[in-house]
């Protein structure tokens, strides 16, 4: 039997072979950082209310390890982002428009929620706003 280490440089991930000896053994040495994907999408209820001149929404990710991103959300489109496997704040809000959105109201109907992203795994956070309402979130977490 032999053993073959091989090293990935863009996944930081040890992968030990044992040749003709069943399944592949993975193993992260400790300190060194695994990332998982982390999907978000952000709709706006139908049901519900409008802002007359429009609103623009936002999403900050914030991991324990990692830096922190904030993202400007389009409308009913789906963003996936590279994140540190682990603990991650994620927090959406609105800023509603006056006129064509170049001047922006404060900070409102803000949420957020703490998801746990597996190693090497994903996230998944859709945000549902209804004005006048804080949003709302709703979460799924896997291995891939």
């Amino acid at each position: 039997m032999s053993i073959h280490l091989l090293r990935t440089a863009a996944a930081g991930v040890v992968v030990g072979l044992l040749v003709g000896c069943g399944p592949t053994i993975t193993h992260t040495p400790p300190g060194e950082r695994v990332d998982g994907n982390l999907a978000l999408g952000a709709r706006q209820d139908p049901s519900g209310p409008t802002y007359f001149e429009g609103a623009l929404r936002y999403v900050k990710v914030d991991p324990i390890t990692g830096p922190t991103r904030v993202l400007e959300m389009p409308e009913d489109q789906d963003v996936t982002i590279t994140v540190p496997s682990g603990e991650i704040t994620i927090t959406a809000w609105e800023r509603v428009c006056s006129g064509n959105c170049g001047d922006l109201g404060p900070v409102t109907n803000q949420c957020s929620v703490v998801l746990d992203i597996p190693v090497g795994g994903t996230g998944r956070v859709d945000v549902t706003w209804t004005v006048p309402n804080p949003c709302v979130m709703e979460t799924a977490i896997g291995i891939s």
